[in-house]
């Protein structure tokens, strides 16, 4: 059976003409998903219903939050509505490849030991034009479990995971800017499984500024994350230390110098 759940959240900061980009794109896709669960994170200013009808070859489930939760509660949440273990992300303002469904399927149920399979993006603007930058992520599962302590392996809209795997470690953690680099961590305790990307293409990730991660504002929430890594065993003392030092110096870089150290370390992997 090709059953699968495509999960993703939508808030007011989402424009509509992305949203049905990222909609046609699925609709589009040489695999169909058997459903989709769209979570409505809080008052949009159209109606998504009007959007979701127009897409009559995909079962959609509109999942409604009074208000707005952010982003992990909203995930977990949505998750509970998803029928089938198999699961992909996406986010409301990104575009698929055509064929992302299918070739991440196939390689995902060929290795049950799998939990999460993401893979490379191509950058894309507010007007959906492709930018010159990129983001390597590493490979394998030994590459990813290496790299993890300090730059995040996955590029969280483009995985798809085993439901019951996040289940197990209790889902998305309520960690600000960090919830899915977090929620890696958790699952890296886990024995048996394993990590890969695959170095393909297969999904647009749309930016809309490459200097949105600098400032004390994202110091401090770096600062907890790291924190939190250490309270719980994840990192080791030279690790949070190492962390903390280096980026917090990144991250006060004016503007020009910032972006060419991103684009560098991007490419890490």
């Amino acid at each position: 059976m090709n059953d699968f759940s495509v999960l993703m959240s939508i808030y007011s900061k989402t424009k509509l003409s992305h949203f049905e980009e990222c909609l046609d794109s699925i609709s589009n896709q040489t695999l169909l998903p058997t459903e989709v669960i769209i979570v409505q994170d809080g008052h949009l200013d159209y109606d998504i219903n009007i959007i979701v009808s127009k897409h009559d070859k995909l079962k959609i489930t509109i999942v409604v939050n009074d208000k707005n939760l952010g982003l992990p509660l909203s995930l977990n949440k949505g998750l509970t509505f998803c029928s089938h273990d198999i699961v992909f992300r996406m986010d409301s303002d990104d575009i698929c490849y055509l064929n992302r469904f299918q070739l991440q399927f196939d390689k995902f149920i060929n290795n049950k030991k799998l939990a999460i399979l993401g893979t490379n993006v191509e950058l894309i603007d507010e007007d959906s034009n492709q930018l010159p930058n990129f983001r390597s992520v590493p490979i394998s599962d030994r590459d990813i479990r290496k790299l993890i302590f300090y730059k995040n392996p996955f590029n969280h809209p483009s995985i798809v995971f085993r439901k019951s795997v996040i289940i197990s470690v209790g889902g998305y953690s309520d960690v600000f800017l960090y919830e899915d680099w977090y929620l890696w961590f958790k699952l890296s305790r886990i024995k048996d499984i394993e990590f890969e990307n695959t170095d393909q293409k297969l999904l647009k990730y749309r930016i809309r500024t490459f200097v949105d991660r600098k400032g004390f504002k994202i110091i401090k929430a770096e600062f907890n994350f790291y924190l939190l890594l250490y309270k719980n065993r994840y990192i080791k003392l030279d690790v949070f230390l190492l962390n903390i030092v280096i980026k917090f110096f990144i991250r006060i870089l004016p503007k020009r110098f910032y972006s060419i150290f991103k684009h560098r370390f991007d490419n890490i992997k």
